[in-house]
């Protein structure tokens, strides 16, 4: 799950000119991958500790849902613009280097 969060990271730079402000995303990721990992296995952690990192994890990603949807579903719009005009640049050096060979 580390490089989820790696991508995350490098998607967020745009996601932040977007909002102007801060988005803790990877860290709410990070914390979410956290809590499943050590969530089904049993180990020596009381089970408060474990209701109460629940809690805090619910409860982020609840004031995500309600606050900050829409910038996200805008950057994810960005990004398949983003992705669309690089392969568009893509076909047009293809072009342009097919006709610089044939000379058309």
């Amino acid at each position: 799950y580390h490089m989820i969060i790696l991508l995350l990271t490098i998607y967020l730079k745009e996601i932040k000119s977007l909002a102007q402000r801060p988005i803790c995303m990877p860290m709410f990721i990070a914390a979410l991958f956290t809590v499943a990992k050590y969530g089904n296995n049993p180990c020596q952690v009381t089970g408060e500790i474990k209701k109460m990192g629940c809690r805090h994890v619910i409860k982020y990603y609840l004031a995500l849902k309600q606050k900050e949807i829409l910038l996200f579903g805008t950057a994810w719009l960005n990004l398949e613009g983003i992705l669309l005009s690089k392969i568009s640049q893509t076909q047009r050096d293809k072009y342009c280097m097919v006709s610089h060979l044939y000379r058309i």
